[in-house]
C-alpha cells in the first residue's frame, strides 16, 4: 500500500464518520475501499466492500429481529464512532500524510455516498420487510 502523498485526494477518518452517520456504517466503509483502491490496496479495496455488504446485511437483520426499546441513538453513535477508530487505526498515516499537502477529498462525495447508501439500505430493508411473513416480526403488544 502506498503511504505517500500521490496526486489522488483522500477520505477522512471524519468524512467517513460523516457518512456512516448519514447512511449506515456501510458509507463509511465505502470511502475506506475507495481510499484502498487510491492507495493501491485492491486486497484492502475488496475487503472492505465485503465488510460494508455484511454491516448492510447486519444493520437490518438486527433492525428486524431486535426490536429497540431505550434510546434510539446510541446504536448510530456506536457504528459511527467504530467506523471513525477503525479508519484512523487503518489508514491514520496515509491520510494525515495526504492531508499535510491538501489532498482531501470534497465532503460533498462523502455526504452524497451516505445518502445513496442510507437509500440502498432503506430500499433493502423494506423489500425484505415485504417478502418476510408477519410471524417474523416482533409484536409490539404490551400484556
Amino acid at each position: 500500500m502506498i503511504t505517500e502523498p500521490t496526486a489522488l485526494r483522500l477520505y477522512s477518518p471524519g468524512q467517513m464518520a460523516f457518512a456512516t452517520a448519514l447512511g449506515s456504517p456501510s458509507a463509511g466503509l465505502v470511502l475506506l475501499a475507495m481510499n484502498y483502491r487510491r492507495l493501491g490496496s485492491s486486497r484492502g479495496f475488496w475487503l472492505s466492500l465485503l465488510f460494508s455488504l455484511a454491516a448492510a446485511v447486519a444493520l437490518i437483520v438486527f433492525s428486524i429481529a431486535v426490536p429497540l426499546r431505550g434510546p434510539k441513538y446510541f446504536i448510530p453513535l456506536l457504528y459511527t464512532f467504530l467506523v471513525y477508530h477503525l479508519a484512523k487505526a487503518l489508514q491514520g498515516e496515509a491520510i494525515s500524510s495526504h492531508m499535510k499537502h491538501g489532498l482531501k477529498s470534497s465532503s460533498w462525495s462523502a455526504a452524497g455516498i451516505g445518502l445513496a447508501c442510507f437509500l440502498a439500505i432503506l430500499l433493502l430493508f423494506l423489500g425484505t420487510a415485504l417478502i418476510l411473513p408477519d410471524s417474523w416480526f416482533p409484536d409490539d403488544e404490551v400484556a
